[in-house]
């Protein structure tokens, strides 16, 4: 079988997202619908890629129409991201959780995935309401993809959080994080012009996937600053990166 990719991520989140932030959610059948969906993913043949630079003028075509991409607050949430992940390769993933000062269950043996949805509350604090559900999604499937797929439903400590850190650092994270929203705003205002001139189901995935590697490029290329501290100041000029080459701004 093979590896879970990014994209895998959206169809994951589309199936489990809004379910498993509603309180009193059923967290066995969740896992079992959850695990099968994996595994039909895993069992899918890769798509094969083309026509990047082409799906990139695509993009600017379909988002001509914005003055800008990002809300304002996303700068306080990359910020806040970091600093958690930055919390988790200093003290630990259980003291970090403690530090966010936020009314978690904070025990070692519940799933992940319950505690992810907690930690993504407290990102969300100063997002404004209308921007909240595709922000969290995109927390979600960053949260998701750290600890990994096969894992949200294991304890914290048994997930690959740590060692994903480790191995590319908050940096590669909050990076993660960016590619991953990058995409949910540019794809929700795509899709359905998309869903309606793509003759098949798998064209449909292939763009998915196609857009989704040049979001990550773009996000790549617009973090290459000189600036090291991730804080909001550079988050807003990695913002200010992609909406400058995306929306064709002087």
């Amino acid at each position: 079988m093979r590896p879970l990719e990014i994209h895998d991520l959206f169809s994951l989140s589309k199936m489990v997202y809004n379910t498993s932030k509603m309180s009193g959610g059923d967290t066995p059948v969740l896992q079992r619908q959850w695990d099968a969906k994996v595994r039909m993913l895993q069992g899918r043949s890769g798509l094969k890629r083309r026509g990047l630079a082409s799906r990139e003028e695509d993009l600017r075509r379909y988002l001509e129409h914005k003055r800008s991409l990002f809300p304002p607050e996303i700068t306080h949430v990359v910020a806040a991201v970091n600093t958690f992940a930055s919390s988790i390769l200093r003290e630990g993933l259980q003291t970090a959780i403690t530090q966010l000062q936020v009314n978690i269950d904070n025990r070692p043996d519940r799933p992940f995935i319950e505690v992810s949805n907690e930690i993504i509350e407290h990102h969300l604090q100063l997002v404004k309401p209308e921007d909240r559900e595709l922000v969290g999604k995109s927390l979600f499937e960053a949260y998701v993809y750290l600890a990994g797929p096969q894992h949200v439903f294991e304890p914290a400590n048994k997930t690959r959080i740590v060692s994903f850190l480790q191995r590319h650092g908050t940096k590669g994270f909050v990076g993660m994080f960016l590619s991953l929203h990058l995409f949910n705003l540019t794809w929700s205002e795509i899709q359905d012009d998309v869903r309606a001139t793509t003759p098949d189901q798998k064209s449909f995935e292939l763009c998915m996937v196609e857009v989704e590697t040049v979001c990550r490029g773009m996000v790549m290329a617009a973090m290459k600053i000189s600036d090291t501290r991730l804080d909001e100041q550079w988050a807003a000029a990695v913002c200010a990166n992609i909406e400058n080459r995306l929306l064709q701004r002087p």
